[in-house]
């Protein structure tokens, strides 16, 4: 009768000791993986909440150089922060070249900047239904009668792209 005592015992200390191993091991790997999966919908969320419109294209024959209105008609807000990690992109359809973001002095070839547009108080954010101006410097823009290529994708995954004429200075 012992010996069976013992037994059990020994078997539920077994299977106590191995739930709490397979519960330290695999809990911490399902919580991971659901904070990864909330993460991912919420990035996915954010890009929904978010949409521009081009308003507004000009590009200056022979000086290189186009500015791009986008208003913001989505719902969410995007932060100067996240405008500033921004990809853009200038040039013609096949020969662009990816522009770096300057925040001030005179605007360096293969660069970009941009200035919220906005009638109420500045703030550190792009709200709703104010513009954003992109000025942008690239050799790459063809001169008049061309066909100038912009893409911009903001730090969320919103993309925009718009191909526009190159007019002639009046």
């Amino acid at each position: 009768m012992s010996s069976e005592s013992i037994t059990t015992a020994i078997i539920l200390i077994t299977v106590l000791i191995s739930a709490g191993i397979f519960f330290s091991a695999f809990i911490p790997a399902i919580m991971d993986s659901s904070s990864t999966q909330i993460e991912s919908a919420s990035l996915e969320s954010e890009r929904l909440l978010t949409d521009m419109t081009v308003t507004m294209t000009h590009a200056k024959d022979g000086e290189g150089v186009a500015y791009i209105r986008l208003k913001n008609s989505g719902i969410l807000r995007l932060s100067t922060a996240s405008l500033e990690q921004s990809d853009v992109f200038a040039g013609t359809v096949s020969d662009f070249e990816r522009l770096e973001y300057q925040k001030s002095g005179e605007l360096g070839n293969g660069r970009w900047r941009y200035e919220i547009i906005s009638p109420d108080a500045p703030n550190d954010y792009l709200d709703r239904k104010e513009t954003l101006l992109i000025t942008l410097k690239s050799t790459k823009l063809p001169n008049a009668g061309g066909s100038a290529y912009f893409r911009t994708v903001l730090s969320n995954g919103y993309e925009i792209t718009k191909l526009f004429e190159v007019l002639e200075n009046v």
